[in-house]
Protein backbone atom coordinates (compact mmCIF):
# COMPACT_ATOMS: atom_id res chain seq x y z
CA UNK A 1 0.00 0.00 0.00
CA UNK A 2 1.44 3.38 -0.93
CA UNK A 3 1.08 6.68 0.93
CA UNK A 4 -1.70 7.95 -1.36
CA UNK A 5 -3.84 4.88 -0.74
CA UNK A 6 -3.19 5.20 2.99
CA UNK A 7 -4.18 8.88 2.95
CA UNK A 8 -7.51 7.93 1.37
CA UNK A 9 -8.08 5.14 3.91
CA UNK A 10 -7.22 7.43 6.84
CA UNK A 11 -9.71 10.05 5.64
CA UNK A 12 -12.30 7.30 5.38
CA UNK A 13 -11.74 5.86 8.88
CA UNK A 14 -10.73 8.94 10.93
CA UNK A 15 -14.13 9.26 12.63
CA UNK A 16 -14.20 5.53 13.40
CA UNK A 17 -10.77 5.73 15.03
CA UNK A 18 -11.80 8.77 17.06
CA UNK A 19 -14.98 7.03 18.23
CA UNK A 20 -12.90 4.00 19.28
CA UNK A 21 -10.60 6.30 21.24
CA UNK A 22 -13.42 8.34 22.79
CA UNK A 23 -14.98 5.17 24.17
CA UNK A 24 -11.71 4.23 25.88
CA UNK A 25 -10.55 7.57 27.31
CA UNK A 26 -12.03 9.89 29.94
CA UNK A 27 -12.10 13.06 27.82
CA UNK A 28 -11.90 14.45 24.30
CA UNK A 29 -8.29 15.62 24.60
CA UNK A 30 -7.01 12.17 25.50
CA UNK A 31 -9.15 10.64 22.74
CA UNK A 32 -7.61 13.03 20.21
CA UNK A 33 -4.10 12.18 21.43
CA UNK A 34 -4.77 8.45 21.22
CA UNK A 35 -6.32 8.77 17.75
CA UNK A 36 -3.29 10.76 16.62
CA UNK A 37 -0.93 8.11 18.01
CA UNK A 38 -2.83 5.39 16.14
CA UNK A 39 -2.75 7.31 12.87
CA UNK A 40 0.96 8.05 13.23
CA UNK A 41 1.63 4.36 13.84
CA UNK A 42 -0.41 3.46 10.75
CA UNK A 43 1.67 5.85 8.65
CA UNK A 44 4.91 4.44 10.07
CA UNK A 45 3.78 0.88 9.38
CA UNK A 46 2.42 1.39 5.87
CA UNK A 47 5.09 -0.81 4.27
CA UNK A 48 3.99 -3.75 6.44
CA UNK A 49 0.53 -3.81 4.83
CA UNK A 50 0.90 -6.32 2.00
CA UNK A 51 -2.71 -6.52 0.91
CA UNK A 52 -5.10 -3.58 0.86
CA UNK A 53 -7.94 -5.99 1.67
CA UNK A 54 -6.29 -6.63 5.05
CA UNK A 55 -6.10 -2.93 5.95
CA UNK A 56 -9.01 -2.87 8.39
CA UNK A 57 -7.76 -5.87 10.35
CA UNK A 58 -4.31 -4.30 10.44
CA UNK A 59 -5.81 -0.97 11.56
CA UNK A 60 -7.63 -2.60 14.49
CA UNK A 61 -4.51 -4.52 15.48
CA UNK A 62 -2.50 -1.27 15.50
CA UNK A 63 -5.24 0.52 17.43
CA UNK A 64 -5.32 -2.24 20.05
CA UNK A 65 -1.55 -2.24 20.41
CA UNK A 66 -1.30 1.54 20.73
CA UNK A 67 -4.16 1.64 23.24
CA UNK A 68 -2.80 -1.09 25.53
CA UNK A 69 -2.72 0.48 28.99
Amino acid sequence: MDKHELDAKIKEIAKIIFSYCAARTPNQFEAEDLAQDIIVELYQSVEKIRCTDAFYGFMWAVAGNVYKP
